[in-house]
Order: C-alpha cells, then structure tokens, then sequence
C-alpha cells in the first residue's frame, strides 16, 4: 500500500520498483492528491482509493491483495 505522492517523490515510482523485484506483488494506491491518475495504467494495482476513503471497501481491498 502506497499513497501518490511523497515529499520526495512519487508512489508510481514506488510501486514499478515493487513490480521489478517482485513480479506479483499486488499494491494498493491512496490518493487526496491525483483524481485525473488513470489506475487502469498501473497492471499490479489491486485497488485504488482516493480519500476519503471507504474503509469497508479498503479493508476489503487489503484482505483481497493478501489472499
């Protein structure tokens, strides 16, 4: 889990870097930051919140990448 956007960069960066050295790991992004981000962009992502978030949906969404 990630949130978009960093004092000193970009959870974009973060989840390739996740995706190189771990194929198949499932990463959930959290954004206040970036509603025109096309999620559908990003093939490892397994769910994407803007907040406020949902937390039914987003427990959800955890219990879901971790099965």
């Amino acid at each position: 889990m990630t949130d978009l956007v960093f004092p000193d960069g970009v959870g974009t960066d973060l989840i390739t870097i996740f995706e190189r050295k771990q194929g198949c790991a499932k990463c959930i992004l959290v954004t206040g930051a970036a509603p025109e981000l096309d999620p559908a962009r990003i093939p490892v992502l397994a769910a994407y919140f803007e907040k406020p978030l949902d937390a039914d949906a987003f427990i959800a969404a955890v219990t879901r990448a971790l099965a």
